[in-house]
């Protein structure tokens, strides 16, 4: 109970959604980032031609926002063509686990 409370798994593919919204705002993430990355996380892992067609946009748009998730590292692969599995980088983890790393925490 602790930890499902601390993680709030729950709520996380919201956190995800509103996270990759506001980057999107602030021009950090390309719009169609959002439904890319909840479902990574959803599914633990999807294939690269999948998530570009999850962008809602054209096929080589897609797979540059897949590029950028992946240069951003919100995404991760284990080799150039291999399937795309979630990530947390640290410029994330505040939004994605806000119970577990309070906005307070700074990361050196």
């Amino acid at each position: 109970d602790f930890m499902r409370n601390l993680l709030d798994l729950d709520g996380m593919q919201k956190r995800i959604g509103a996270y990759a919204q506001q980057q999107a705002l602030m021009d950090e993430l390309p719009r169609g980032s959002g439904k890319v990355l909840q479902q990574v996380f959803l599914r633990g892992r999807i294939s690269r031609g999948e998530a570009a067609l999850l962008t809602g946009k054209a096929e080589r748009t897609g797979r540059r926002i897949v590029k950028q998730l992946l240069d951003k590292k919100l995404l991760r692969s284990d080799s150039d063509k291999g399937p795309l599995k979630p990530a947390f980088p640290v410029e994330a983890v505040g939004y994605y686990f806000p119970r577990l790393y309070p906005e307070e925490v700074e990361f050196e």
